[in-house]
């Protein structure tokens, strides 16, 4: 799994590649961001989590995903999830989590 961050005018859209589940998760996001990236994170007028090309995730990823929500929710209030997969979206809902995950349709 890695991350990639792009910053388009007052938005970051920060891009997740690659299978989100215990095997490949080894720390929150925010703690495996750059400076650099945390500033342009705070800076941003909203923050999206686009998860178009994760192949797979499970519980982990998804409490993953919640981490990285409520880490980015401390640091700037708008924060919204792009693309989830339908495993992640379920799981959630069994959790009781569901209503955690804004999901947003689309491109920004």
């Amino acid at each position: 799994m890695d991350v990639s961050i792009n910053n388009d005018a007052d938005n970051c859209v920060i891009e997740v590649n690659g299978e989100l589940d215990r095997e490949t998760l080894a720390e929150n996001l925010w703690e495996g961001l750059s400076s650099e990236s945390k500033k342009s994170i705070e800076q941003a007028k909203s923050v999206s989590i686009d998860l178009k090309n994760v192949a797979r995730g499970d519980t982990a990823g998804l409490a993953w995903l919640l981490n990285s929500i409520r880490d980015i929710r401390t640091v700037n209030t708008a924060v919204s999830v792009m693309n989830p997969p339908k495993k992640l979206l379920d799981l959630a809902s069994l959790s009781n989590a569901s209503q955690l995950i804004t999901e947003q349709r689309g491109q920004l």
